[in-house]
């Protein structure tokens, strides 16, 4: 017994030296049912990792890289990580600040200049590298691919155009991607590399990650759109929040590290103290009423939740673009870093990760089906908001290049909105939140990157001190997900 037991140790113990993957039995219903979801022609191909104890026990990939050429997925098809590219970004920073190179604390204005970002609700100067980790630098959202035809700016203008401080910096949790694409501009001008290159030299290539890299490689998976036509080729204006394309047997590579327990051939990438910092220097994502409960939090660039009555505690990120879907989710007690990778944006790629905790941790399936986060849409909390903003309020629209009058009605039975010379619109789909007034229409706005032509466009301000101020933003409605460009706006009662 004592005998079969160390070969069955010496076993595992070589799998982890050479990172031969094991095929984990429990996991045979998982692979049953991705294996019927790709017969029924219900999923273009999706690719799955996972690492218990620190060892890789489990790589599959399922359905087709490419439809129309017929190429089967392998665990080593890339695939687009998405905002999973967010704690890579984050893990370079850190890396900059275990060379001495960077404080968190150090304001981003006085490393990148006072051009690169614009105040408008607060003093720019007042961002930290820091804030933006956690989400709080009060940055507008910002989103925009570039298809075959159109041209990506070089970062410096996108950052000039659209990293507006919308909101009062550190006031609370508002999740962006420019703010990454901020980073992605301090990690260039600080390490004197570009982008792609520091991370390949510093975090892709000691953690053996051989099929990572910034922007697709030769042989990615094709990206389809919901009704699975191949989507071309595009860029990405944040790269530094989703543009790292890579391989789920890779990403378990990098959540090992994040875990501690790293593969045999993988050298360290930073210091052991640094690694935990990025958990414990960490801010609420919620609060007591919203959707994501005092539990959730965001660390430096990798986010996750306490152990609660609900589950386990875990950390890591979801991702999600034209074409592509991506979740890691690493769970400390149980060594367990579990990702899956699609070239399709469908839920299943985010639920399979829970079914297969569910499996290897048979008592977190019954405490997370009474998760309430897992039920959104339930009752909004009592709001006074309404009453308090009624009335007649005129402002302007302020982009880099101009400034465009817009004034707002607001009544017991509408909102309607007047942006410039145009037609005044009716405000739809309105929310109330406790300060936060949001609703949309369509209308033209003077961006840079559009035509000046009607667009789906959404208003978010808050009210703050007897005035409103926030964005106005053109975006295109999903599943297109082309663009979301923001412009800063305030307001006050006419």
């Amino acid at each position: 017994m004592r005998s079969g037991t160390l070969l069955i140790t010496l076993m595992l113990g070589a799998a982890c030296a050479t990172t031969t993957p094991l095929r984990d039995t429990r996991f045979e219903p998982i692979r049953q049912k991705l294996q019927q979801t790709v017969a029924k022609d219900e999923l273009n191909s999706i690719s799955v990792a996972v690492a218990i104890d620190g060892r890789i026990v489990w790589e599959e990939a399922f359905g087709y890289a490419d439809r129309e050429k017929k190429i089967l997925a392998t665990p080593q098809t890339q695939y687009a990580a998405a905002s999973i590219t967010k704690p890579i970004t984050a893990t370079a920073i850190m890396k900059l600040v275990d060379e001495g190179k960077l404080e968190l604390s150090q304001p981003v204005v006085g490393i990148l200049g006072p051009i690169s970002i614009r105040g408008g609700a607060d003093d720019a100067s007042r961002m930290t590298v820091r804030s933006i980790l956690h989400h709080r630098a009060g940055l507008a959202e910002q989103n925009r691919y570039y298809f075959p035809g159109e041209v990506r700016p070089p970062l410096e203008e996108i950052l000039r155009r659209y990293a507006i401080v919308a909101h009062p910096i550190e006031e609370k949790y508002r999740y962006s991607n420019i703010g990454y694409a901020v980073l992605e501009a301090v990690i260039e001008r600080l390490s004197g590399q570009p982008y792609a290159t520091f991370l390949r030299e510093s975090i892709f290539t000691p953690l053996g990650m051989k099929r990572t890299s910034v922007g697709p490689a030769t042989g990615a998976a094709t990206l389809y759109d919901p009704d699975r036509k191949p989507i071309p080729p595009y860029d990405f204006a944040a790269r530094g929040a989703g543009w790292v394309f890579s391989t789920a047997p890779d990403l378990v590579r990098f959540g090992l590290m994040h875990l501690g327990q790293p593969l045999a051939d993988q050298k360290p990438v930073l210091r052991e103290s640094t690694r935990a910092q990025m958990l414990e220097d960490r801010t609420s994502t919620g609060s007591a009423t919203g959707r994501y409960g005092l539990d959730w939090y965001c660390g430096l660039g990798i986010c996750g939740r306490d152990e609660t009555e609900y589950g386990y505690a875990w950390y890591g990120h979801d991702g999600g673009m034209p074409g592509g879907a991506s979740r890691m989710k690493i769970v400390p007690s149980r060594g367990m870093v579990v990702v899956a990778l699609s070239n399709g944006r469908q839920q299943l790629t985010y639920d399979i990760v829970d079914e297969i905790l569910d499996v290897a941790l048979p008592e977190y399936r019954e405490k997370r089906r009474n998760d309430p986060s897992l039920r959104p849409g339930g009752p909004s909390p009592a709001s006074t908001l309404r009453e308090k903003i009624s009335g007649h309020w005129r402002g302007e629209i302020v982009t880099v290049s101009s400034a465009t009058p817009l004034t707002l009605s607001i009544d017991a039975s509408a909102a309607r909105m007047k942006v410039g010379d145009q037609p005044e619109c009716v405000l739809e789909e309105l929310r109330f939140g406790e300060s936060t007034f949001e609703g949309g229409c369509r209308a033209a706005l003077p961006l840079d990157d559009l035509p000046n032509e009607p667009y789906e466009v959404w208003l978010e301000v808050d009210l703050r001190d007897g005035a409103l101020g926030g964005t106005l933003s053109a975006y295109t409605p999903p599943p297109l997900y082309h663009f979301l460009l923001p412009a800063y706006v305030r307001l006050q009662r006419d």
